[in-house]
Order: C-alpha cells, then structure tokens, then sequence
C-alpha cells in the first residue's frame, strides 16, 4: 500500500442536538475506530460543549468544559449544534458569540483527536451523520467545510439510515442473508429501519423503510415485545441491531428472547459515527458493490452521449445515489451538426434508458463543431433538477450569444 494513501485520514461524525461522536479510519488500519473520551472504557458520546476559562482566552470542550463550568472556573456554551441551527446568538461572560462560530470552534477540536492518538494525518474525508439530513443542516455543514478548507468532494452530510447501510454492508456475509433490521431509541421514542437488498441489480440497490413504533410504556419489557412483533410481522429478518440510550438498564428480556429467536443481534451506541466513517472511505476510494436510495439520494442515472477521441461513449452528469442537496454538476461540450441536447435518463433499477432531448431555440447559426455549451444540472430534490445550457460560443471567432436555456424535469 502506497504511503500517500497511509497518509489519508477518513473522519465519520454522528451529530445529535446535545452529544457527537466520532469515528476514523486510515487505510493502515483493518476497520475504523471510535474515540472513547474515557481511557479504557466504549464512552463514545461527547457532550456538544465548549467553555471558556475565566479571565483568559483558552477554550476547552465537551467533559472537560462540563468540569470547568461546575468548578466555577469558566463559562460553558452548550447544545451547539441545535443552537448554531436556530441561528442563536450565545453571551459567555458578558460577550456575544454566534452559535455558528462556538458549534465550528468544538468540530476543529475534536477533529484533532485521531492525530494525537496516532502520527499526523491529512484529513482526506469527512462526514456527518445526523438523524435527518435539512438544507438548513446542510448549510450549517457547509460552512464547516469552507473552514476546514476542505473540496466538495471530500465532505458528505448522511442520514442515519445510509449509516446503517454501510454498516450493515460491511459485516460479515452470514450476517447478509435477508433482511436488517434497526431500532433506534435516544429517549423512550422508539423507531425501527428495515434494510432490503435488491440484489438483480449491479450495483445492487439498498432501501430502508422507517417505522415509527411510539414511546416506551411503564413495562418497557411488554412494550417493546409488541413493538418488535409489529415490526417483524411477515417479514424475514436475519439481523438486528439496537442504537440508543433508550435500550440502557437492562430491563429487555422478553422482548430480547423474542428477538434472538432465529436472528443475530447486536447492541451498541457508535454504530451511526461507523457508518459515516464507512461512507467517507468507500465512496472515494473503493469501488461501490451498492447504492443506497434515501430521501436524500437522487433517484435518477443523467448521462450524455459524447464523441471522445472518435469514440462514442456515456458521460455521467449524475449518479443515482449521490446527496442531493447543495449539489450541482456541469460540464462543457460541443455541438456536432444539430440544435438540441439529449440527456439519457436510467433508473437504478432497471436497464433501459429514457431520452429526453431538449431543443435550443434560437440557437446562432453557426458552422458545424463551433458551438460550445455549458451543461449544468441543479438537483432541486430527490426526483426533480433543473437543467440550465448556456451558450459560450467559440473564441473570438463566434462569440457567446448570452443564451440560456432552462428546463425543469421530475421523475
């Protein structure tokens, strides 16, 4: 393995409005990590503080601002990340911060925590991982990539059902036999994720239905033994995995007989951090063997048929799979003898191809292979894009005209 891929550092987030966890992974290693705050100890869970001591400018974070704070010795900000998203405005000690700033000032330190376990890393991928993914979280995000200086393509905000796929994926094959399932649970509020395989497909497609399951009654134990019958009913489970503090105490034990029967389960809270830490490795370094299809996947292949060195083949404007929020791609051809543009449209799911072709009114007329267009596609949810074509002309010899056409497609 070369050492410039050993040098790269892959960092998966679980955001939640009051805690985060954090996972890595570089490729010297056999599966990721998660950091544990408490030598010795799986104490994954860091509280989403920062406090500054009294009288200085030094800054510390999550247990440790908790302890600075109740020692009278500084001042804590607390619950970053749902204050930064409601655009709050914190005062520590008589100044106004923005929540945005403090939420950033805690995601730098804790990024720093890898490095200081191991050798220096270059951060080559980051992802976080947040129950459901907002354009109002994925802005907030975005702002922590400017600052982390980081590309596009090195940063991804992911639910925690493409978590759980990845996860899951990256478990052993006897564990792959039919479906997953998930329960989810930080407070009493229990919801269930099945994870289905479509595997005739290549890249075989993963989808994960949600359930809602209600809230935990006074006998959790008989509660909860009716929520996982409701939600294995007809269905062929294999694998089950339990998140949450909602499953602390120990009081499963009917429910659990119950669910062990015939299945292989598995407790634990980082669960989310390692997926994302799976996302952010694979999907830059690895060949996909899935694709996974969420709310916030664009459902749709969009390619162009192009001339290349005389050769005909397909560009990929858009990949099926990709996040669609914030995303824009676009790319530059020529026009070859006609006044029209066909995007070639495929479902992951099926092998024929739609074409739509979009004609260029009052295109100049211009000799042949001397039109230069920019092709840009805005994905404006997760079945609709905006296609925008623009003229560019060709050099001083035909210059741009200023057209732009736009056309709007839902799938």
């Amino acid at each position: 393995m070369s050492e410039r891929l050993l040098d790269k550092l892959y960092i998966g987030i679980d955001l939640k409005e009051e805690s985060a966890m954090l996972s890595y992974f570089h490729p010297g290693m056999e599966r990721p990590a998660t950091v544990s705050f408490v030598a010795g100890s799986s104490e994954y869970s860091l509280p989403l503080v920062v406090a500054k001591r009294h009288g200085i400018g030094q800054w510390v974070y999550g247990k440790d601002a908790e302890r600075l704070a109740e020692a009278g010795q500084g001042t804590k900000a607390e619950n970053l990340f749902r204050q930064a998203l409601n655009k709050n405005r914190i005062t520590v000690e008589g100044r106004e911060y923005p929540a945005e700033d403090l939420f950033l000032l805690f995601i730098k330190k804790i990024l720093s925590i890898p490095n200081k376990l191991d050798r220096e890393r270059k951060l080559e991928r980051l992802v976080f991982a947040v129950q459901t993914v907002t354009e109002e979280c994925v802005r907030l995000l975005d702002r922590v990539r400017r600052e982390l200086e980081l590309s596009e393509e090195q940063f991804e905000v992911v639910d925690y059902k493409e978590c759980f796929c990845f996860y899951h994926c990256n478990q052993e094959e006897k564990l792959q036999n039919h479906q997953a399932g998930l329960f989810g649970g930080s407070s009493e509020k229990i919801v269930y994720y099945s994870l289905e395989k479509e595997k005739r497909t290549k890249p075989c497609v993963v989808t994960i239905k949600e359930q809602k399951l209600g809230i935990l009654t006074d006998d959790k134990d008989a509660g909860f033994l009716a929520m996982a019958q409701q939600a294995f009913d007809k269905q062929l489970v294999s694998t089950v995995y339990f998140v949450g503090s909602a499953f602390d105490g120990g009081w499963m034990q009917e429910s659990l007989k119950y669910i062990c029967r015939g299945r292989r389960a598995f407790l634990g809270k980082n669960l989310y951090s390692l997926g994302a830490c799976f996302v952010a490795f694979q999907k830059k370094e690895t060949e996909q063997e899935y694709v996974y299809l969420g709310d916030s996947e664009f459902k749709m292949n969009i390619s162009l048929k192009v001339k290349k060195k005389q050769e005909l083949e397909f560009y990929s404007l858009v990949t099926a799979g990709e996040n669609w929020y914030l995303k824009e791609h676009s790319c530059e051809v020529i026009l070859d003898g006609t006044d029209t543009v066909e995007l070639w449209l495929q479902h992951p799911y099926g092998r024929e191809a739609k074409i739509e072709s979009l004609e260029l009114a009052d295109l100049p007329d211009r000799p042949e292979r001397t039109t230069r267009l920019r092709i840009t596609v805005h994905l404006l949810g997760d079945t609709k894009a905006e296609i925008e074509i623009a003229d560019l002309g060709f050099g001083e010899l035909f210059p741009s005209s200023g057209k732009v056409w736009k056309y709007t497609m839902e799938f």
